[in-house]
């Protein structure tokens, strides 16, 4: 005899197919906000790619005997970021808005982040670290280019050290905006900040900004001044991560670069141009940067050094090379050097 079930398990197995139909429609709902957020970020990716495109191809070549780190061959003791390089590492830098944990990282969730006065939930997915399974990847759209940005942890359950003194950033849109200043308030003093960089750091990409010392971090203040604005009359914004870091940095690094020219050289004299963390400059001392010039390096040792030229006492270069190599000291992120080297 086949035991036919009864009403009870009838309406349990339809009520629990009903619940499973449910769950797989939220899930698939779920997911097509997912994919429509991912094509609305690669949309605005794709849109200011071209945009940058187009620019690129009219502007004029660019500056003769500009050195970009992360293009040229380089030696010695350094680390590298996106389009930075700085001070070498001792160790990994540990992230203070994310515990690392046996499993992974995990975010600390104890932090509120506001844009121009108001909550901004989607930056806090910025502050996760990139391996958090669920951390979700925006790009607001703003009708206002300038935005001012507020970070702030609980300083009643900070989670662990909140110590910093590198702020590493990853945008969709490199270059797409400037920091016109980062103001950097320790626990103890939230009036007055303790770091400040306000010289301006422009056309923001890949890289990291090296503090002069560890702040214990209370607050931190960030004025951004977009750049680009869309199809639709709108400013885009958005960061893969921003991630505030406690780093270890070995003194004496330096890195060792290569330059030539397609005749001989002549003169190398003591100015040149550089862009840094803190902006460009064009009015820069080699002696006071401590840069020296060589015409041979081994692979382990620089030597037959040239003497640097100054408008009153040029140095004429005696030897016959078309190749120089370049002792940078590096105490913060740098992107290029600009030597002024002159051949006949």
């Amino acid at each position: 005899m086949i035991k036919k079930p009864t009403t009870s398990e009838v309406m349990s197995v339809f009520t629990n197919a009903v619940a499973e139909s449910e769950k797989i429609g939220k899930q698939i709902d779920e997911t097509k906000d997912k994919l429509n957020t991912r094509l609305d970020l690669l949309e605005t990716q794709y849109e200011y790619s071209l945009n940058m495109l187009m620019n690129l191809k009219a502007r004029p070549a660019a500056q003769d005997g500009k050195i970009i780190f992360n293009e040229t061959e380089k030696y010695g003791m350094f680390d590298t970021f996106g389009m930075t390089i700085h001070p070498k590492l001792s160790k990994t830098p540990r992230n203070l808005f994310n515990y690392l944990s046996t499993r992974g990282y995990l975010f600390k969730d104890n932090i509120q982040v506001t844009v121009n006065e108001l909550p901004a939930p989607h930056f806090l997915d910025a502050l996760k670290e990139d391996t958090i399974p669920g951390k979700q990847l925006y790009i607001d759209k703003y009708d206002t280019d300038i935005l001012d940005i507020v970070i702030s942890p609980d300083l009643k359950n900070p989670l662990g050290s909140l110590k910093c003194n590198m702020i590493e950033f990853l945008p969709f849109l490199p270059g797409s905006f400037n920091i016109e200043y980062i103001n950097i308030y320790a626990r103890e003093n939230l009036v007055s900040p303790a770091h400040t960089i306000s010289g301006g750091i422009t056309n923001v990409g890949a890289q990291r900004l090296i503090l002069s010392e560890k702040v214990d971090i209370g607050k931190v203040e960030m004025r951004v001044k977009l750049l680009y604005k869309d199809s639709t009359g709108q400013y885009p914004f958005g960061l893969h991560h921003l991630y505030f870091q406690e780093a270890n940095l070995i003194p004496g690094s330096y890195v060792i670069l290569r330059t030539d020219r397609n005749s001989n050289i002549n003169y190398i004299y003591d100015q040149l141009a550089m862009k840094t963390q803190y902006g460009i400059s064009s009015q820069e001392s080699s002696k006071e940067w401590g840069i020296r010039y060589y015409a041979s390096y081994d692979g382990d040792n620089l030597s037959h050094e040239i003497d640097i030229s100054t408008t009153t006492n040029p140095n004429y270069v005696s030897m016959n090379t078309k190749t120089v190599f370049i002792y940078v000291p590096i105490l913060a992120s740098m992107m290029s050097i600009t030597p002024d080297i002159r051949t006949a």
